[in-house]
């Protein structure tokens, strides 16, 4: 594990895709209001922490290795908020074509108790256009070049859109470095000839057109997107069930969840995506990746909200007994 974590140090990840702001405000349930049947939360604290594509870079240099960030941020106090956060936690974002067009998503939860009582979005979805990408090809091929490995985190706000993600696709390709993607399911089959997907499995019976009604078979379903989206490998992420990673012509591999208390599973997909990004960057053996992956998984869906993974925790782990 030390010579892996030496080896991630050496690595350089691009990741583009959308960001968020996460904002918590933290307190206690203490009385129903008597205006409607809803408790009222006396606030305690509230601090704010990178999401989306932001919590996948921070995971990614938080195990070692050197990270870049694509992606758009508004000109308003959500997107300098996300600035802030990204010059404490020295990662370096590269903007993206209609930055001064957006605004910057945040998401706001409220956490009393333990539990999570409501969220609040603020967005507006203002895609990149193609023009806006051909415009710029050129000059983000020389900014992508150079890295070992690309990460899309497409959360359906705008970066990625079923439009423009035929030039991301071209570009990825003229790059020739391994593609991981955490995908949306609104643009599920536009990642064609990407190396490796990670979905949850709702969101990939969601993007292959099933109904939560309709009983399918999992494993027959995986094989067939591998084969129709022509991908090297498919990891499907199952919660209490583990994970199923699904290579072609191989037999599929089910990897149990670690045993432990679930507390939120706020940017659990996101170190799934990072870890394995970093396994495929340095060409392991799949099998090791999506273990180390489910390990960093299972650490941060033991804590409350966004949270990065460091590699004395994964340690720790290991020396308690964690496969």
């Amino acid at each position: 594990m030390e010579k892996l974590f030496d080896k991630f140090s050496q690595l350089k990840i691009a990741v583009i895709g959308d960001l968020i702001l996460d904002k918590y405000v933290w307190g206690e349930v203490f009385r129903v209001s008597p205006e409607a049947p809803v408790p009222v939360v006396r606030v305690q604290k509230k601090n704010e922490r990178l999401g989306g594509a932001g919590n996948t870079a921070q995971v990614i240099k938080a195990l070692g290795a050197g990270v870049t960030l694509f992606g758009r941020l508004g000109e308003d106090l959500g997107g300098r908020r996300f600035s802030n956060l990204l010059d404490d936690a020295e990662i370096e974002l590269v903007k993206l074509p209609n930055q001064l067009h957006c605004s910057t998503t945040v998401k706001t939860r409220i956490m009393a108790g333990g539990q999570h009582i409501v969220r609040i979005d603020e967005e507006r979805r203002d895609s990149v256009t193609v023009s806006e990408l051909e415009t710029t090809r050129q000059n983000l091929l020389s900014q992508l070049s150079g890295y070992d490995a690309l990460l899309f985190s497409d959360y359906g706000k705008g970066v990625f859109s079923p439009e423009n993600l035929k030039i991301w696709m071209e570009l990825r390709t003229t790059l020739d470095c391994p593609l991981v993607v955490d995908p949306h399911i609104g643009h599920f089959t536009d990642y064609r000839g990407a190396t490796l997907l990670t979905p949850n499995e709702q969101e990939f019976l969601s993007g292959m057109g099933v109904y939560s009604d309709e009983q399918v078979n999992l494993e027959e379903l995986s094989r067939q997107a591998v084969e129709q989206l022509q991908l090297e490998a498919l990891l499907i992420t199952r919660g209490e069930n583990g994970m199923n990673l699904v290579e072609t012509n191989k037999p599929v591999v089910h990897l149990p969840a670690e045993a432990r208390e679930v507390y939120d599973v706020t940017g659990a997909g996101d170190t799934v995506a990072g870890v394995v990004c970093l396994g495929e960057a340095l060409g392991l053996d799949r099998q090791q990746s999506i273990r180390l992956a489910n390990l960093a998984a299972g650490i941060a869906v033991g804590r409350m909200g966004t949270v990065v993974v460091t590699p004395e925790e994964i340690r720790q782990e290991l020396k308690n007994g964690s496969s």
